[in-house]
């Protein structure tokens, strides 16, 4: 994993740097086409596997923004979505960083809102 570079660029020096980063987040709407079952997590990471080959992204392991529910909430069971998708950071398709972390993802999302 590459070192956050902290500094002043250029316009062009960071079309560059943003092209260097591989594409690690997408957001979509297209289901695989049963409504809203996507086979369970493993249904669910296998299409976005195939929606982000198809984007020509690969050789990477992709994985839904799903949780699981469980009979308790201490449930061993229970699967916690952030925890699926890794520490970050994310970059989207066109190499722009759209979180560092979880928690930075979180507090933008919650300071937005507040702004609203």
């Amino acid at each position: 994993m590459r070192e956050d570079r902290v500094a002043v660029h250029r316009d062009a020096d960071l079309a560059v740097m943003a092209a260097d980063q591989p594409m690690g987040f997408f957001i979509t709407s297209q289901g695989p086409g049963d409504g809203g079952n996507l086979g369970g997590l493993a249904g669910a990471d296998a299409h976005c596997a195939r929606l982000a080959a198809t984007a020509g992204s690969s050789g990477r392991t992709w994985r839904a923004y799903l949780s699981t529910q469980g009979s308790e909430l201490d449930d061993p069971n229970v699967v916690h979505a952030r925890d699926r998708i890794g520490s970050g950071p994310w970059y989207n398709a066109k190499g722009v960083m759209i979180a560092k972390s979880v928690m930075a993802r979180c507090f933008a999302i919650s300071d937005k809102r507040q702004r609203l």
